[in-house]
């Protein structure tokens, strides 16, 4: 299952000039402030219900409004932002998510960039979803993909994402 739904939050522009401000980290360093390993391209925030609860909350009224009206069955809903590059590019793979998984275009649109999804078997994409600002893709984690063709060469010209990623407890 992939939905795509274009026009997702109100006041993308607002929400992506300010999330432009935030402190990322890499995995070395999100590490220090989080459990567990992690590994991924690029940098990331900490989780916006600890460092940014009304958008937090705002995000998380739109998933429930437009694309997961069960929200509320979920255990853990995990909200934060990433900035990729095109140096982080080198750096990406093709990967699986745990449960299921939105991505949220806040920069201008880009159609050279995205996300390419992947059969489980092969490593040519099965369908790709175009890097268009204000567009939430929402996935089930266990579907292969990988963000393709990130750009910029610093944080104001980078790609950057609103991450979700819901879990539910078995």
């Amino acid at each position: 299952m992939i939905k795509v739904q274009h026009n997702f939050l109100d006041y993308i522009n607002n929400i992506h000039e300010h999330i432009k401000s935030l402190e990322y980290f890499d995995c070395e360093e999100y590490y220090q402030h989080m459990e567990g390993p992690h590994t991924w391209p690029g940098k990331r925030t900490l989780c916006f219900s600890k460092i940014y609860p009304m958008l937090y909350l705002h995000i998380r009224s739109a998933i429930k409004r437009i694309l997961v009206p069960d929200i509320d069955s979920y255990s853990d809903i995990i909200i934060l932002s990433a900035v990729k590059n095109a140096e982080d590019q080198k750096s990406d793979w093709i990967h699986k998510d745990f449960g299921e998984t939105i991505l949220i275009y806040t920069g201008k649109t880009d159609l050279n960039s995205g996300t390419d999804f992947f059969a489980e078997k092969s490593d040519e994409p099965i369908l790709s979803c175009k890097y268009v600002k204000n567009t939430a893709l929402y996935f089930n984690g266990d579907i292969r993909h990988q963000g393709v063709n990130c750009y910029g060469t610093n944080m104001e010209d980078s790609r950057y994402t609103i991450n979700c990623f819901l879990h539910k407890t078995l």
